[in-house]
């Protein structure tokens, strides 16, 4: 590797440390003079420095020594990618000793590894070179260092980490995931009226800068140690924990804003959570994770009538696929199944409750223009409903209804089709297209549902 290219690679990562361009001067050589020159005049005042040494905390008064330490950090990333060949750059010796000092004088308070290392290179009790450079951890590390860069300078996006450690809780981001026009408006202006809602930018780039992150592993993972090294300076991705829950979050929401059975929109969120939940793994198994922990507040978790009421149509066709298939699968969900009936067994004068509360769920999801699906549901106790004679005779007439609603569908043309849907669209047209009212809710469904302690917000997966 040349002398030439090697200069240039120091001076960028100086740049990427926040080092100052100077004309008269070497940026990186800037690094070191003003740290040495810096410790000369302050070290009989301050003694052993307790610093934080964390990129997204700006201590005042410590500019120049953290300068120095991001310096360092990269520069150690660099030799192992073979980025750069330490024996081809100028100062070695000064830039040793003003790191051994660094070393000296944060006294155990911070995490000195990659620091460590590169001192011992500069030492010569390692190598200054890699023998053979790898094409894939090389060009690696350029993208490694664009992203240092834009992270370091978005101000939006280390307000979003702070506020992730110390102020958020689930509901502070309510407000932003109401619809498409709240959160455009919060991207675009940073508050929605006197509600200030930044984050919405700040939490769509700690996605962008997590996703661009994990996929650098692929190319570092030829070189022993250098994506563990990676993972380790990039601190502001130690925070990983409380970013997963409210990106989490923001996916659940926005896919309320499409129909229920459109996923497509969302599975960019689902491929970029997955991600990140890798990062959370490795960082855990690393002992990186340094969120603070927060008041784990429980969301208002609203029943499936005011989820309605609400407009929260998607979340209450979750919230009752979820209680059907309780009913249906009790291997999997707690609870009673519902039984399959037996030849001979005659008319049963009273059925289980929770065959009611299954029944009433079913006629709900019909009202949520889900006639095919609560017909499918329905049908797979069809045999029962002709088994119970007591059932509430309104609750069983709907239900017999739904059925022959979607089977006779099956049998009109397109054009009897648009003529029954005019036909609703008329008898209520202020009304059309809004979810309306359950006229069905039994007193004997809502007595279920008391009873079993299963309400519909822990049975929605919000």
């Amino acid at each position: 590797m040349s002398t030439t290219f090697t200069k240039a690679a120091v001076e960028r990562i100086a740049q990427c440390a926040g080092a100052v361009p100077r004309n008269d001067a070497s940026t990186a050589e800037a690094v070191w003079t003003d740290y040495l020159d810096y410790e000369d005049r302050h070290l009989h005042r301050i003694g052993h420095y307790a610093f934080t040494l964390d990129p997204s905390v700006r201590e005042l008064g410590f500019e120049v020594p953290l300068r120095l330490y991001f310096f360092a950090e990269l520069l150690e990333l660099a030799v192992v990618a073979g980025y750069v060949d330490l024996s081809e750059m100028d100062q070695r010796n000064m830039l040793r000793q003003a790191l051994e000092r660094l070393c000296d004088r944060v006294n155990g308070e911070g995490d000195l590894i990659l620091v460590s290392d590169l001192v011992a290179r500069l030492q010569d009790k390692a190598p200054l070179r890699v023998e053979t450079r790898d094409d894939n951890a090389f060009h690696g590390y350029a993208a490694y260092l664009r992203l240092v860069d834009q992270v370091r300078s978005d101000v939006e996006f280390f307000e979003f980490l702070s506020r992730s450690d110390n102020f958020w809780r689930p509901n502070d981001d309510l407000g932003f995931l109401v619809s498409p026009r709240h959160f455009a408006e919060a991207l675009v202006k940073g508050c929605i009226g006197g509600l200030k809602a930044s984050d919405a930018g700040g939490g769509l780039r700690a996605m962008e800068y997590l996703v661009a992150l994990h996929d650098l592993e692929q190319r570092f993972a030829s070189v022993g140690g250098l994506w563990e090294k990676a993972l380790r300076h990039a601190r502001w991705s130690h925070r990983i924990d409380v970013t997963v829950r409210r990106l989490d979050l923001w996916r659940e929401r926005m896919a309320e804003w499409l129909s229920a059975d459109d996923e497509q929109e969302h599975e960019m969120w689902a491929v970029g959570l997955h991600a990140l939940r890798r990062i959370e793994d490795q960082l855990s198994d690393m002992g990186l994770v340094t969120a603070q922990p927060y008041d784990k507040l429980v969301l208002f978790g609203p029943s499936v009538a005011d989820l309605r009421e609400f407009g929260r149509w998607g979340a209450a066709i979750k919230a009752l696929r979820r209680r059907l298939n309780r009913a249906l699968y009790p291997e999997t969900f707690s609870g009673a199944a519902i039984e399959s009936p037996t030849e001979n067994r005659g008319v049963i004068e009273s059925p289980p409750a929770h065959f009611v509360a299954y029944v009433d769920a079913c006629l709900q999801l019909a009202d949520l223009n889900k006639t095919d699906e609560a017909a499918a549901w329905l049908a797979r106790v069809e045999p029962q409903l002709a088994s119970f004679r007591e059932i509430a005779p309104d609750l069983r007439q709907r239900a017999f209804a739904v059925l022959s609603d979607a089977r006779q569908r099956n049998t009109l043309t397109v054009e009897e089709n648009v003529a029954r849907e005019q036909q609703a669209r008329a008898a209520d047209p202020s009304d059309w297209g809004r979810m309306q009212q359950p006229s069905y809710f039994h007193e004997e469904a809502r007595a279920v549902e008391r009873s079993s302690g299963t309400s519909a917000e822990a049975e929605a997966e919000e």
